[in-house]
C-alpha cells in the first residue's frame, strides 16, 4: 500500500492535473482513489475532437510510485475510443508480464496501454521519462503528454 507521504505526492499532482483539464478543457476532473489497491482512475479523462467518445476512463497503478515510475495506463476493453488509442500506442488486451500486479485488472476488463509511444518508422519506441519532479516522475506531466500525444495522432 502507498505511505501516507507518497499520498500526498499523488494528490499534489491530481491537483495541478484537476487545474490543467479546468483551464484547457473547462472541466472538473473526476477522480476516484483507491490507496488500498494502489491505484486511482480518471473517470472522465478528456480526448480530442475525433474520437468515438469524448473522454474516457484511466486506470493508473501506483505499484512503486513515487520511485518507480508507473508502469503504464489502463483503458476499458470495451470502449469505443480504445481501438483509437491503440493505432497510436502499443495496447494489450493480456496485459503486462503476469508477475506484475495489474494483471489482474486486465482480467477486470482493463487494457494496459503501455506508455512508450510507437514510432512514425515503427521500428523502435520514442517514449522517455525527462518529465519528471524533483528526481520523481510526475503524474501531472504523465498526463499532460498522454493529453497531447492523444491531440497529435488524430
Amino acid at each position: 500500500m502507498i505511505g501516507h507521504h507518497d499520498q500526498r505526492l499523488v494528490l499534489q499532482d491530481l491537483e495541478q492535473l484537476s487545474e490543467y483539464y479546468e483551464r484547457l478543457y473547462n472541466m472538473e476532473l473526476e477522480v476516484d482513489v483507491h490507496w488500498d489497491e494502489d491505484y486511482i482512475v480518471l473517470v472522465n479523462h478528456p480526448l480530442p475532437a475525433g474520437y468515438a467518445t469524448g473522454q474516457i476512463p484511466v486506470l493508473l497503478p501506483l505499484d512503486g510510485f513515487p520511485f518507480k515510475p508507473p508502469p503504464g495506463l489502463h483503458v476499458p476493453r470495451q470502449s469505443p475510443a480504445t481501438p483509437q488509442l491503440a493505432r497510436s500506442y502499443v495496447l494489450f488486451q493480456d496485459g503486462p508480464p503476469p508477475y506484475s500486479r495489474t494483471h489482474d485488472l486486465v482480467n477486470q476488463g482493463w487494457s494496459w496501454l503501455c506508455l512508450r509511444k510507437k514510432t512514425a518508422s515503427g521500428d523502435g519506441w520514442s517514449w522517455d521519462y525527462k518529465y519528471t519532479t524533483g528526481g520523481v516522475d510526475s503524474l501531472m506531466s504523465l498526463f499532460a503528454v498522454f493529453d497531447a500525444e492523444n491531440k497529435r495522432s488524430l
